[in-house]
């Protein structure tokens, strides 16, 4: 029997005996699996004790220091340990000995509580997962990736560059330098030159002068090339609508729109409201979401995917009930993908939450999110969006609009 303080317990068991009470056997040693425990004093009140140690994820785990001396903490029989056992309240893996892991360790690799694993050379531990490193990856190809097999000279049927994942491009979209690219007519704001190449807006001159992916065009001698339009400077000075060339026109009908500036013509969908074009209340839009582009690191300065690789991006868009397919391993995603085509001009002109994730095997990041309020311009055609993070640029998207036609 286990000798304890005070006569009054010594004397209560001698009686027992007397009586012919059983005789009862010390079963004390505990049976549960070791778990992370908060700090605080140590309990010297009872028999056994308790020491602190920290592990290599961070974490301080309580493990009996007596009676459990013929313990054996790398044995799966040991009463004390189960390397089997799974916790919700570890994110990373369980060693042998029943503590939590980071699981970021070639050594001790696993996510979401599950026993931890030793990865086999070549295999390295990525995101919780023992993966064999690619054969293709931006450390070894310019090109695309197709699997192991390098694409050194990107085509339409496997375009991509710096080593990402290579795509096919869709019909009418070429690869041009290694992205997916659009004819310049389909993804212009600007004008289209003879050669296809795109001239935006801040980039024309009079000799080359357009929008919404026409063909570029001259201005007469004397002319300048305003937001598209050939407009000769003395008009806005003495006209109290829009001006195309040395014309003044009102600036109220859809075909010459604008006040004291170069004349819009409104496309289909939109109205002139005197002042500038303005998407009609009651009209249907399909949206498009074009292509993209997508910052390369992480704000903390790492990569997004393991081996130094890409973010995988795809756009949430809630209130649409939109989400976008997965372009893996890339900064400029292509996706040609409807967005709606049943939104009304009040559900787009309404304040919309976009949110670009990074899609990953065990738990997808988020890269950016911004709430997006859509201009009246913007349903012109093209409408690029761009959202910043704490002021530095996180993600841009390329939307197209067109009206229903009923």
């Amino acid at each position: 029997m286990r000798k304890v303080r005070g006569s009054w317990i010594v004397g209560a068991a001698a009686a027992l005996a007397a009586c012919g009470a059983p005789e009862e056997t010390d079963s004390a040693a505990p049976s549960s699996t070791a778990t992370p425990a908060t700090t605080g004093p140590a309990d010297t009140a009872g028999d056994e004790s308790t020491t602190t140690s920290p592990t290599s994820a961070g974490v301080t785990s309580m493990v009996p220091t007596s009676g459990t001396t013929d313990s054996d903490p790398t044995n799966p029989s040991d009463p004390t340990v189960d390397p089997s056992d799974s916790s919700s309240d570890c994110p990373g893996c369980i060693n042998a000995g029943g503590v939590c892991e980071s699981g970021e360790f070639d050594t001790a690799c696993g996510r979401g509580g599950i026993a931890c694993e030793a990865c086999e050379a070549p295999a390295q531990c990525a995101e919780g997962v023992c993966e064999a490193p690619p054969g293709c990856s931006p450390d070894n190809c310019d090109g695309c990736c197709d699997g192991d097999d390098c694409i050194a000279v990107p085509n339409d049927a496997a375009c991509g560059a710096d080593g990402g994942e290579c795509t096919s491009c869709e019909d009418p979209a070429v690869c041009d330098e290694g992205i997916c690219q659009l004819p310049c007519e389909q993804s212009c704001i600007g004008c289209c030159t003879a050669s296809g190449d795109c001239i935006e807006d801040a980039d024309q001159t009079p000799d080359a002068c357009g929008f919404l992916g026409f063909e570029c065009t001259e201005c007469d001698p004397g002319e300048e090339c305003d937001f598209g339009l050939c407009l000769s400077p003395g008009c806005i000075d003495t006209c109290d609508g829009c001006c195309v060339g040395e014309t003044c026109f009102t600036g109220f009908e859809d075909e010459t729109c604008g006040f004291m500036e170069s004349c819009d013509m409104c496309s289909n969908g939109t109205s002139c409201n005197g002042v500038d074009c303005a998407p009609q209340a009651g009209v249907q839009w399909q949206v498009t979401l074009v292509d993209g582009e997508v910052v390369g690191m992480q704000p903390g300065g790492g990569t997004w995917d393991a081996f130094g690789g890409n973010p995988d991006p795809y756009l949430q868009i809630e209130a649409l009930n939109f989400t976008s397919s997965v372009v893996d391993n890339t900064t400029f995603p292509t996706w040609n993908e409807t967005v709606t085509s049943s939104a009304l001009t009040a559900d787009l002109t309404a304040p919309l939450e976009f949110r670009m994730r990074d899609s990953d095997a065990l738990l997808d990041q988020t890269i950016g999110t911004c709430t997006v309020n859509l201009p009246d311009t913007a349903f012109f055609g093209f409408h690029e969006v761009e959202c910043e993070v704490d002021g530095n640029f996180s993600w841009s998207v390329l939307l197209s609009f067109a009206p229903v036609e009923k």
